[in-house]
């Protein structure tokens, strides 16, 4: 029996070689992403040696201790909001969240 082969138009093409210079091109482009990699990482280790200590924010000394603080170490009367105050207008869209739902007074 004759071995039968498989018409031209039904064969496989076989894959062509990688080229040396592609295989350059590859390796040459990972060692520059492994490289930007390695300088961002730097980048942003510099950034957050730079900052402030404390983000600069206010550091809560009261609340750093052993004990919590009580209800009679509030802050003066004359340093405590007004709950009761109204809102000026101009500082209403602020606090609009917080009013959603409220009904206006009468």
């Amino acid at each position: 029996m004759a071995k039968k082969t498989a018409p031209a138009s039904k064969r496989r093409a076989k894959a062509p070689e990688p080229s040396r210079a592609g295989a350059i091109a590859a390796g040459t482009l990972s060692l520059g992403a492994i490289a930007g990699v390695l300088a961002a990482g730097v980048f942003g280790l510099r950034r957050l040696a730079r900052r402030a200590p404390g983000g600069g924010e206010h550091v809560p000394t009261d609340l750093m201790g052993d004990t919590r603080p009580s209800a009679d170490d509030r802050a003066p009367a004359d340093f405590r909001p007004d709950p009761t105050a109204s809102i000026p207008a101009s500082e209403r869209d602020a606090f609009r969240p917080a009013l959603a739902g409220a009904q206006a007074p009468n």
